[in-house]
């Protein structure tokens, strides 16, 4: 089975400033980026697509929150290359020699700084195929939900660099055009060294704490943010929607994001006017963007988007237009 790709480009790199270019790559379509702190935003995201694996590398300059809601078939694995401040998957923190497990449906990641990581991207099915022909069983049920699992620091690391070596290889578009069996050995090969590493977890006992009330709650919040953080929710009505009290939530948002429910909040309303700004023609006004999104004064709007940007919504303007 192969994942859809172009017959003429198996290697996709893409370099911005601009978080929205991020949703033109095969990745990108199926996440969330909201930027969280203060920093001039610049990223790389390397992609290769082989039989029934896809290949990533994404480093990306500024505090965020990745939330991702990866198709069934997807299993994506990944470590880190850089491990940043204050970095969280799903709400538990990551510790060192950790492989990410992002197999159970919608997950996130938040960190404070910037991030480097490599992972693979399999095929479920054809991870359950080789499984069997390798190993004689099932896929474990333990493979197939969020997690940070702890792996052995010589596997880990034979994985990363495994990987950050093909990504990094400029001439990997070409030859992988022209020669279908290494496509088939190279995709082989990185999913053996999966099923390896993976096999080899299932002789510790890695208990998964379920997740708590609080939890549960501030995801609840975080969710209703994303539909309704334009009309600005008071603390009281968030803590409606989370079932919690004002003190447990916001408890809960610092250990989840290190924000406030209101910072966080004021967060997604300049993320989302940035967004739109970087769509702008000649005719869009800073104003009316800024009263889209709930902020009535145009100079704490400003100053905000600055803070976080680092640059003026006028000059945001200014530079999309003249591309």
């Amino acid at each position: 089975m192969q994942f859809p790709q172009s017959s003429s480009q198996f290697l996709q790199r893409t370099h911005s400033t601009n978080i929205e270019d991020l949703a033109l790559s095969t990745i990108g379509a199926n996440r969330r980026y909201t930027q969280l702190e203060a920093s001039a935003l610049g990223f790389n995201m390397t992609v290769c697509q082989l039989d029934g694996l896809i290949l990533i590398r994404e480093q990306l300059g500024a505090g965020m929150q990745i939330e991702a809601a990866p198709p069934e078939n997807f299993i994506p694995f990944a470590t880190m290359i850089h491990v940043p401040q204050a970095a969280k998957f799903c709400g538990h923190a990551i510790p060192k020699n950790t492989l990410l497990q992002a197999t159970g449906g919608q997950w996130d990641l938040c960190f404070k700084d910037k991030i480097d990581y490599v992972g693979s991207i399999l095929d479920k099915s054809v991870l359950a195929e080789l499984t069997e022909s390798l190993m004689g069983h099932e896929i474990s049920p333990d493979w197939l939900i969020n997690r940070a699992l702890h792996v052995k620091p010589a596997l880990l690391l034979h994985f990363g660099n495994t990987l950050c070596r093909l990504l990094s290889t400029e001439e990997l578009n070409p030859f992988l055009q022209k020669n279908a069996y290494m496509r088939h050995f190279i995709s082989r090969e990185i999913m053996e060294l999966v099923v390896k590493i993976l096999t080899s977890t299932l002789t510790y006992e890695q208990k998964i704490a379920p997740q708590s009330r609080r939890d549960r709650g501030v995801n609840r919040v975080l969710d209703y943010l994303q539909s309704y953080a334009q009309h600005l929710p008071n603390l009281s009505e968030l803590c409606q929607v989370a079932q919690l009290s004002e003190r447990s939530l916001e408890y809960g948002f610092r250990e989840r994001l290190g924000l406030t429910p209101n910072r966080y909040m004021q967060a997604i309303r300049l993320n989302a006017a940035r967004k739109e700004l970087c769509r702008a023609t000649h005719h869009t006004k800073v104003t009316d963007v800024a009263l889209a999104w709930g902020f009535s004064e145009l100079g704490r709007f400003s100053k905000g988007y600055k803070q976080l940007f680092n640059e003026l919504p006028s000059h945001t303007i200014q530079r999309v237009c003249e591309r």
